[in-house]
């Protein structure tokens, strides 16, 4: 079932997940980045090879997740789906809320 694209989904965001890819293996995906290109949303990543789209942002796969306005994670066997904000962003969030 197709969903809305989550808020939160952005270009080069880093996330986490577990893909289970078309040979039946699970991939827990650790460093990762969310990537729009043609319309189409990928996870970039080191992992498992998938769909692939030009710009892998320096990974060596991508696997796709649906289109811009239109995501299905279940059907493309990505599960745990999560940004992952490491210390500096939290820092430079923390700045900016303190600068209010």
């Amino acid at each position: 079932m197709e969903e809305k694209t989550p808020a939160w989904f952005r270009e080069g965001l880093n996330v986490t997940c577990k893909i289970y890819n078309t040979s039946h293996e699970l991939y827990k995906v650790t460093d990762a980045k969310l990537h729009c290109e043609n319309n189409e949303w990928f996870i970039c990543q080191n992992e498992t090879a998938g769909k692939s789209c030009k710009d892998k942002l320096s990974y060596k796969y991508s696997w796709y997740v649906g289109k811009r306005n239109k995501i299905n994670l279940n059907s493309f066997r990505v599960f745990n789906l999560k940004s992952r904000l490491n210390k500096e962003m939290l820092l430079q969030i923390k700045e900016k809320i303190n600068e209010r």
